[in-house]
């Protein structure tokens, strides 16, 4: 929608239109008009255009689940309903009192997991995840979330076991 705010002429206050069909990044004209208390026009007093334009975040999602993998992170979460939807963006701390940083970008509205293979074994990481929408506006981050990353793959078999006899 579109608020059209003006004064007018030798009176006190501002007057207010709403244009309920205006849509964002489309054109409008409006004339605005003096009408006196008989309800007689007068001229064209000024002519507005207007552009209105999208400055309203996308809702926030739940908190990412993380499961650990095999010296990596999945990060996973819900889809946003925002019905202009761009990307969901994902957060990285390397710590609870680390600044976050974005590591990635999902363009896909469904594809709502990512996996962070850029983790170090026993080192604790915080994960958060936020909406863009087209307008370029960013919602509130997710609560974040923190895992330890671990190197979960089974040790590598021997090359060779010897039997060393010993005396007792």
């Amino acid at each position: 929608y579109l608020l059209l705010k003006f004064q007018p002429v030798n009176r006190r206050g501002i007057y207010e239109f709403v244009d309920e069909e205006a849509r964002n990044g489309q054109t409008f004209w409006y004339d605005v008009r003096a009408v006196d208390a008989d309800r007689q026009e007068r001229e064209v007093y000024t002519k507005i255009e207007a552009t209105p334009v999208d400055t309203k975040p996308p809702k926030r999602v739940p908190p990412p689940l993380l499961e650990l993998r095999d010296n990596a992170i999945l990060v996973s979460f819900r889809p946003s309903d925002d019905p202009d939807f761009k990307c969901y963006r994902i957060w990285r701390s390397e710590g609870p009192l680390a600044e976050f940083k974005p590591v990635a970008e999902i363009g896909e509205r469904g594809a709502t997991s990512w996996i962070d293979p850029r983790v170090a074994s026993e080192k604790g990481y915080v994960y958060a995840v936020t909406v863009v929408d087209r307008a370029g506006n960013e919602s509130v981050p997710s609560n974040d979330r923190m895992a330890i990353a671990r190197d979960l793959s089974a040790p590598e078999k021997p090359l060779e076991i010897v039997a060393v006899p010993m005396d007792r």
